[in-house]
Formats: C-alpha cells, sequence, structure tokens
C-alpha cells in the first residue's frame, strides 16, 4: 500500500508543474555554474599570459640592462684613463690598445669613439688612424657640450662610418684641463641588438615587444608596422605610453596607437636608464584558447539542459560528471602539467598554511628558492623537448630529496621550484639544499638524437623564526634574493640569505 502511494506521488509528481520547477532550478544552477567555471578559466588565462609576459619581460629586461651596463662601464674606463697625464706620452697605437681594448667587448657595440670638443674623431675603436668624421650636430654631443649630462643615451639615428646602420650612441663627457668641455667618450649600440632579442618572443599572435626612450621615441618594436622596427616614431602622445611611463610595473590594457590592436602590456624600466620596456599581448590572443573552450562547454551545457527537459536520468548522470569535472579541475588548479608536481597556486596557499603554523607555534621555517643555470641554453642547443624532460626530471629529484611529511615543494614557474621546510633552521635548510644541489648536478636526460643532457641549479636559502605580522612571501623574497647572490657568485651553489662572505661555495 505505501509503494503504491509512492507511486502515486511520483507521477503527480511527474504530471504536475514540480518537476517542471525542479529541472528549471538545477539547469539555472548548471549554468551558473558553468559561467562561474568559465569566469575563473578567463581570470587565469589573463593571469597565466600576464606571468609568461612577466618572465619575458624580466629576462630581456635583464639583458639589456647588462649589456647597456657594459658598454657604459667601457666608455666610463675610456674617459677616466684620458685624464691621466701620462697618457698623452703612449704612442698612438700603443694608446689604441690600451684605451679601446674593450671595445669589442659588448654585444652589437659598433663603434666606440673619442670626440674632441668640437666634434671631431681623435681615438676610433675601428682604426688607428682615427676615420675622420665630426658629430657635433648629434644629440649626444650637444647634450655634454650644453651640460655635464652623466650618462647620456641618445635618439636612434643612422651611423656614418656604417652605412647608415640604425644604432644609438651612449656617451660621457670628457673634461679640458681646465675644466671645461673637451668631448665625448661615445659607444655605438647597434639596433641589430634589440632585433636579434626581440625576434626570439612569440607570445601568440598580434604580441609586440617594444623598446621606447623615456621622452616616447621608440627605439625598437617588434614586429613592426614598417619593416624596421618603427624606429624614431613618436609615441609620445599615445594613451598607452603616458600610463606606462606614469607607472612602468603597473600592468595596463590599452590600444596601440601605432597599429589599433588591443593588448594587455607589462613594462620595465631598464636600469637607471632613460628606458622602458613593454611586453603587450593581443587580447584575442590572450582568450583564443579559452574562447573556444567557452564554445565547447556552452555548447555541452545547452544539450545536458536539452536532455535534463524530458529525461531526469540524464540529470544525475550530467551532475555526477559535472562533480568529476570540478575535481579535475581543481585538481589541475593546483598542479604544473609539465612535471605533475604543485604550481605557483598550491605553493601560495602551502606557504600562508607553514608561516601561520610557524607564527602561531614559534617554530622556525625554511624557503629554497632553486633556479636551474643555463637552461635557456638547454633548449635553445637541444631543443625544447630536452629542456621539458630536463625539467621533469628536476621535478622528481626535489619531490624525491624532501622525505618529511610536512616538506613541501612545487614548481614556481620556467626553471624554478620551491621548496618549504617547516621546523628547520638554517643548518638543515642547508643541508637539504646540498642535497638537492647535487642530485640536479647528477641528473641527466637523453635527447631525441641520444645525446645526454645535464643540468646544475643555483639555490638560495631563508630561515627564520616567523611574526604573525610578517608578510606571508617574506622568506620566499630572502630566498630569491640569495638566489641572486648564488647566480652572481658562479652559479652551481647554495647560498644563504644572511652569510656575510654572500656566497657558499659549490661542493
Amino acid at each position: 500500500m505505501a509503494q503504491v502511494q509512492m507511486d502515486s506521488v511520483l507521477k503527480r509528481s511527474v504530471r504536475g508543474p514540480l518537476l517542471q520547477l525542479v529541472t528549471a532550478a538545477i539547469v539555472l544552477i548548471i549554468v551558473l555554474v558553468q559561467a562561474g567555471m568559465l569566469a575563473k578559466l578567463r581570470e587565469d588565462r589573463r593571469i597565466e599570459a600576464q606571468r609568461s609576459a612577466e618572465n619575458v619581460l624580466r629576462t630581456l629586461a635583464l639583458t639589456i640592462d647588462r649589456n647597456l651596463r657594459l658598454i657604459e662601464f667601457s666608455i666610463a674606463s675610456v674617459r677616466d684613463a684620458l685624464a691621466l697625464p701620462e697618457i698623452e706620452a703612449v704612442p698612438p697605437a700603443a694608446r689604441h690598445a690600451l684605451l679601446l681594448s674593450r671595445a669589442t667587448a659588448p654585444q652589437y657595440l659598433g663603434s666606440l669613439l673619442v670626440l674632441d670638443a668640437a666634434g671631431d674623431i681623435v681615438l676610433d675603436s675601428g682604426s688607428v688612424t682615427p676615420r675622420r668624421a665630426n658629430f657635433a650636430d648629434r644629440d649626444y654631443f650637444r647634450a655634454h657640450r650644453d651640460a655635464d649630462a652623466g650618462t647620456f643615451l641618445s635618439h636612434p639615428y643612422a651611423s656614418r662610418l656604417r652605412q647608415n646602420d640604425p644604432s644609438i650612441g651612449m656617451t660621457v663627457r670628457v673634461s679640458a684641463a681646465d675644466g671645461g668641455f673637451g668631448g665625448v667618450v661615445l659607444g655605438a649600440i647597434r639596433l641589430a641588438f634589440f632585433k636579434a632579442l626581440f625576434e626570439k618572443i612569440d607570445l601568440g599572435p598580434d604580441s609586440i615587444v617594444s623598446l621606447v626612450n623615456a621622452d616616447g621615441v621608440m627605439v625598437y618594436r617588434h614586429p613592426s608596422t614598417d619593416g624596421a622596427g618603427n624606429t624614431g616614431q613618436s609615441v609620445a602622445h599615445s594613451p598607452v605610453f603616458q600610463r606606462l611611463l606614469a607607472d612602468p610595473t603597473a600592468p595596463i590594457t590599452g590600444t596601440s596607437q601605432i597599429d589599433g590592436v588591443s593588448r594587455f602590456y607589462v613594462s620595465e624600466k631598464i636600469g637607471d636608464f632613460p628606458l622602458i620596456l613593454s611586453v603587450g599581448i593581443s587580447a584575442s590572443g590572450i582568450y583564443s584558447e579559452w574562447n573556444a573552450r567557452a564554445l565547447i562547454v556552452g555548447l555541452l551545457t545547452l544539450v545536458v539542459c536539452s536532455l535534463l527537459v524530458g529525461i531526469v536520468l540524464v540529470l544525475r548522470r550530467a551532475l555526477i560528471h559535472s562533480y568529476d569535472m570540478e575535481e579535475q579541475l581543481e585538481h589541475m588548479a593546483v598542479t604544473d602539467a609539465l612535471t605533475q608536481i604543485p604550481n605557483r597556486r598550491a605553493l601560495e596557499m602551502a606557504l600562508d598554511t607553514e608561516m601561520r603554523r610557524a607564527a602561531r607555534e614559534k617554530t622556525e621555517l625554511s624557503v629554497l628558492v632553486i633556479d636551474l643555470d643555463f637552461f635557456k641554453q638547454i633548449n635553445d642547443t637541444y631543443g625544447h623537448s630536452a629542456g621539458d624532460a630536463m625539467l621533469r626530471s628536476v621535478g622528481r629529484q626535489v619531490t624525491r630529496a624532501i622525505r618529511r611529511p610536512g616538506d613541501f615543494a612545487a614548481r614556481l614557474g620556467g626553471e624554478e621550484f620551491v621548496v618549504i621546510l617547516p621546523s628547520t633552521g638554517p643548518a638543515g635548510a642547508t643541508f637539504m639544499a646540498e642535497r638537492i644541489r647535487k642530485a640536479i648536478a647528477a641528473t641527466h636526460v637523453a635527447t631525441e638524437d641520444g645525446r645526454r643532457v645535464n643540468a646544475t641549479a643555483s639555490i638560495g636559502v631563508a630561515s627564520g623564526r616567523i611574526e604573525t605580522s610578517d608578510p606571508v612571501d617574506r622568506l620566499l623574497h630572502e630566498a630569491d634574493g640569495a638566489l641572486y647572490k648564488a647566480k652572481g657568485g658562479g652559479r652551481n651553489r647554495v647560498v644563504g640569505s644572511h652569510q656575510d662572505d654572500g656566497f657558499a661555495a659549490a661542493q
């Protein structure tokens, strides 16, 4: 009797409006869930694109700054040597070799010249007997003639000594014996340097890399609209440039004055030089994959919702499938696809948890930042497949090295990994870092053509007791700073953030 009554209730429910209302409510919930998921995926894609652009920006900025500083050092050395009284007594050939011996050291240095107060060449890296030319009309000459401009970086120009080769000049002032203007030392930088550097970057369709003088004059842009890097073109009044100039570190979205394409921009000032480097990724490039996924998800949702109207069983199966998809997406959101170890998002959550625990329990906490040395050379020499294999192998070595249940390892991005060691002081962290460094150094991977590739790693270590007021990323920043010391000290080594000498010798 009870069974009959239940069947009757079910039948009435099917025939009446209740099932339709429930089905409509479920359909609405599914649509909202899918829309939220797509919105999250869209935001994740934007963040991923931003991180990729920032990694490229950081690498390019470091390379450009390093080369410019080499040239700055070269011309400053020549200027300082010219101030020595005994330099005039040195024979011309010997003086040429002595003063201009560094002229070919920086990559893409066109020439190094010493100009007198009239703008004529008196010393020439290209010839013991100086070539005949006058450069008194150049902005880099006038800037020092009118006042001491320090290290001056010129606008782009066509070289008169190198068949109109596009260049920019870096100059320092030479003082005469009476303290007046005695000329300049010029280091000419070929724009081919930036061309070769930028052409290696591919962040998707319509993405660009540009280097602009602080006054809005384009130094070089890739890809360009004129086939020559848009060199010399002014973007001073461009809304995008004005916003980048106001705060070079703030990501922005804007439409290019040059080609009218809407892009997401990240930028950075090049050291102390009046140059702003920016990387722009087109909005269509960022969301092209997401658009395809959104279309597929939308169609699937439509099909599922259509089936739900007539078949309740499909509802149950669809919900189970949706839950499985959500679990898979949650797993993917915290797992690095290449190495299958936790990714940066998982690292941030773990670091927040361990910092809170260490502050609460008054225990020490250590963080290691691991960076593969010369990883770009592996990609360039052996191909990205070998690089990917090396990253996977390093991920395995790092996770094998940490053995306690509370220890945590993740891929920070690119060739960087991070290890969190709870309840671990400097000695234990340094020991663990050295074990990881040795394990990576012993790692070999095979290339497609049978060659064996190995890599080394530099590791920064930071340890300490945590206060509740400390930023979540305090130890991560300290370890990252120690990593830079390890890189600067010769790589393949472990450096702690509080070592007096700054470096720990590699074993």
